[in-house]
């Protein structure tokens, strides 16, 4: 698991690397109508393909949200969970190298 940020400030809580579904990406949100898609396209726009998941402890149902080309699921802590558990053995995401290492 890991997180991600670039030069301009963008950053999304969360990536996990799925070699079968692509880049999953968790945004926590307090309330689901204060997310704000901008960080995510962002992400999405260097790295394309796969599942993002916005995680809110206000919503009661799971729900997809689309922002133009850009599709979100939202849903509570509990389904994240329960979804998480659904996936194969996670992989670590590494957009670039650690330093010291190829």
């Amino acid at each position: 698991m890991n997180y991600w940020q670039d030069k301009r400030g963008h950053k999304v809580d969360f990536i996990l690397a799925r070699r079968e579904t692509g880049i999953l990406t968790l945004s926590a949100q307090w309330k689901a109508q204060n997310f704000d898609p901008r960080n995510l396209r962002a992400f999405r726009y260097h790295y394309p393909g796969g599942p993002n998941w916005i995680v809110c402890p206000d919503l009661t149902r799971r729900y997809t949200h689309s922002f133009g080309d850009l599709k979100a699921e939202f849903m509570s802590l509990e389904e994240m969970g329960k979804s998480l558990l659904a996936f194969p053995p996670l992989k670590v995401f590494r957009p670039y190298p650690l330093p010291g290492r190829k």
